[in-house]
């Protein structure tokens, strides 16, 4: 993940105890960024700049999202970037009844802090997380050098059965408000060829028709024109989803979101 800004500020703990909405969180920091860390879920809740007095963090937070539609917290739901291992979405009914959940057990589960320290100028907290249904055990180490606005983060899965099969692993990054503002903010992504959606039922905020091939930005529209999906939907809540097939030929792909007003830009950056 990457964050840009100016005029770094100065910090002396490089790993704290905190809370995100009363819950107990972990906070990894250098002089420039500030990361917190949920034990239980592992879950990155707030990611922000040591030097932005409003504590801007681009990162999904579903507290704040139902303050401002005026509903009440909902305790235990998704915020940030979180893990779902070992699946992604809803169970089917051979599943539920095995005892699996929604985006897999990684979220549901606590971390145990295997080892934290800090060297030169860098930072690490390992954590893993042992998966009991799925037999695999995750493990995620994330580091901060000292002087970068970059969070370095490397994760392994290990299987504990005797025999392959195929996982489910998906890292659910999201963006919310003020951060995720329509009209303003850009999402972009390194070259790709894209699909949407196919539509299970009808409904009047779809902008893009059933499951349609086009190579990004540019997709096609219900209308049979073309929409730039860069742009943050003005209006908003367009439900819009769409499937992307990164270049395995490149080292590496981006994912980018700039809040331009702001001076923000929170990226990804990983192997192919």
């Amino acid at each position: 993940m990457l964050m840009f800004a100016t005029g770094p500020a100065s910090a002396d703990e490089y790993l704290r105890e905190g809370e995100f909405h009363g819950q107990p969180t972990l906070v990894l920091s250098n002089d420039v960024l500030e990361l917190s860390i949920l034990p239980f879920g592992g879950a990155l809740p707030m990611l922000a700049l040591q030097n932005d007095e409003e504590q801007n963090s681009p990162l999904w937070d579903s507290f704040r999202a139902r303050e401002e539609r005026g509903r009440p917290a909902r305790p235990g739901g998704s915020v940030g970037h979180f893990v779902c291992v070992d699946g992604f979405g809803p169970v089917s009914e051979e599943e539920r009844a095995a005892g699996l959940t929604g985006h897999g057990e990684a979220h549901t589960l606590p971390w145990v802090t295997r080892s934290s320290g800090k060297e030169g100028k860098v930072a690490t907290l390992t954590q893993a997380v042992q998966l009991p249904r799925v037999h695999e055990l995750l493990t995620r180490t994330i580091s901060l050098v000292d002087g970068e606005n970059v969070v370095y983060v490397h994760s392994t899965l290990e299987s504990q059965l005797a025999f392959d099969r195929p996982v489910c692993w998906a890292e659910h990054a999201t963006i919310g408000s003020p951060f995720l503002q329509a009209g303003v903010t850009v999402a972009d992504i390194s070259p790709n060829r894209a699909l949407t959606r196919p539509h299970e039922n009808e409904n009047p905020l779809y902008r893009l028709p059933s499951n349609e091939e086009f190579t990004w930005p540019m997709a096609p529209t219900l209308e049979g024109g073309q929409i730039d999906l860069r742009a943050a939907p003005a209006p908003p809540n367009s439900m819009d989803h769409t499937a992307h097939l990164l270049d395995p030929n490149r080292q590496y792909a981006f994912v980018t979101a700039l809040h331009p007003d702001k001076r923000l830009l929170l990226g990804y950056i990983f192997p192919t």
